[in-house]
């Protein structure tokens, strides 16, 4: 069995955030401002700084939670297997965790059933640059947010 490089991630509700108020208030009310339109929200920094914590705060805020249709929250290493990460993206959005999507032989095309016509959010943590491309975050069309270091001074 291969290992997956990608991990389900429930994010804590409880986590205390300093300084980034600002910050979170402005990226919901850009995701929430009503476009409809694919978009990639990058959150970029050196490690350490909260970024997956910024991330997790608004994608828990309330007005996330009641603007998108579905949200999935995946944390991926360097390397990533594309197909196992559109399965964990499918099983968060249809919040069907015991589902026999494994045996699909194509869950891009069950995702974008899934997902045509509604607002959703997925966030992509721990990205390294270079692993995934910007096309792939937009292939299914929606408003994504991801996190990554910066790797370059």
């Amino acid at each position: 069995m291969e290992n997956s490089s990608i991990e389900l991630c429930c994010p804590s509700i409880d986590e205390e955030l300093v300084g980034f108020d600002d910050d979170a208030e402005n990226i919901t009310k850009y995701l929430i401002s009503g476009k409809k339109r694919l978009d990639v929200v990058s959150i970029v920094g050196m490690a350490g700084l909260g970024k997956t914590a910024l991330a997790r705060k608004i994608y828990n805020s309330r007005s996330i939670i009641d603007h998108f249709d579905g949200r999935a929250w995946c944390s991926l290493s360097q390397t990533y297997n594309r197909r196992e990460l559109l399965l964990q993206i499918l099983k968060q959005i249809t919040d069907d965790h015991r589902s026999n999507y494994v045996d699909l032989d194509y869950p891009e095309v069950i995702l974008w059933r899934c997902l045509y016509g509604k607002r959703y959010l997925v966030v992509l943590g721990t990205i390294a640059e270079e692993s995934i491309s910007t096309r792939e975050l937009v292939s299914f069309g929606a408003s994504q947010c991801r996190t990554t270091s910066c790797q370059k001074m």
